[in-house]
């Protein structure tokens, strides 16, 4: 059985405690449910959620990513653990970290890739667009849900984005990166933010393609969109493999910059 995402929407209170190998999660007015570790991938935190520090470090030290929102629903942190890494990919970054002028092909590497994304999901969702910046695709791709509320759109916007940086920071530290290689302020460097962001267009169609189908009365299901998600997404080789090929980019390939300045120099 593939490892699933749980979602703790705190629209009423909840408590999160740690039962043996499973979570006790305890809403008013409900049986409290039971959630076994090892079946979990991820975890999306929102609301009011009091969630043990205890089940909290349980999880971190299975390398389950536990993803907070913040009151509008949009991403506010993430949690991953310090668990064992292989570290040739850790090492392979680290070492790129260190080269002369490694933020300009960051910065190159990021653009191209959210790029590539862009691209494949205006051919996807046969977009008409003729402009490819990523703000004025995202106005396009969400205008099929003008129907509906500002507010609706957002939070089921937040939703799938959240769910898609929970993906690649699983994808990140499955691949042998340390978390402090993930994220590493003092460098500016934020690798798992911006793989998130990379995926996130994925997200972003299947949230805008489940919002064009909804009746603008219609209430907002988190499950339906989840489901959606990970059945896209989640339970998939296919995050791993995207961050994987994105992070190869990243070592192996010269920024245009800096291949046209070793050109002229050569």
């Amino acid at each position: 059985m593939e490892p699933k995402t749980l979602y703790l929407d705190g629209r009423q209170p909840i408590a999160v405690r740690l039962d043996g190998p499973a979570l006790r999660v305890e809403t008013p007015d409900r049986a409290p449910g039971r959630y076994p570790l090892r079946r979990l991938a991820r975890i999306v935190v929102s609301g009011e959620v009091d969630m043990a520090t205890p089940a909290l470090v349980a999880c971190l030290g299975l390398g389950i990513v536990v993803v907070f929102l913040d009151g509008e629903g949009s991403l506010a942190g993430l949690c991953v653990g310090y668990g064992p890494s292989q570290m040739t990919l850790h090492e392979r970054i680290i070492e790129f970290g260190q080269q002369p002028g490694w933020q300009e092909i960051y910065e190159n590497w990021y653009a191209a890739m959210e790029r590539r994304r862009v691209l494949v999901l205006v051919r996807r969702l046969r977009l008409s667009v003729t402009e490819f910046r990523p703000l004025t695709v995202m106005l396009h791709l969400f205008s099929r849900a003008s129907h509906l509320p500002v507010r609706v759109i957002h939070r089921a916007r937040s939703w799938a984005e959240a769910a898609a940086h929970a993906c690649a920071a699983r994808a990140a530290l499955e691949s042998g990166i340390a978390p402090d290689t993930l994220h590493d302020p003092d460098r500016d460097l934020h690798l798992v933010r911006d793989l998130g962001r990379i995926l996130a267009w994925d997200a972003r169609g299947l949230a805008a393609e489940y919002l064009s189908g909804l009746g603008p009365h219609e209430p907002l299901r988190r499950a339906e969109l989840a489901a959606r998600f990970e059945d896209r997404l989640g339970h998939h080789a296919r995050v791993p493999r995207e961050c994987l090929n994105c992070l190869d980019r990243l070592i192996r390939d010269p920024s245009p910059a800096t291949a046209t300045r070793r050109r002229a120099h050569g």
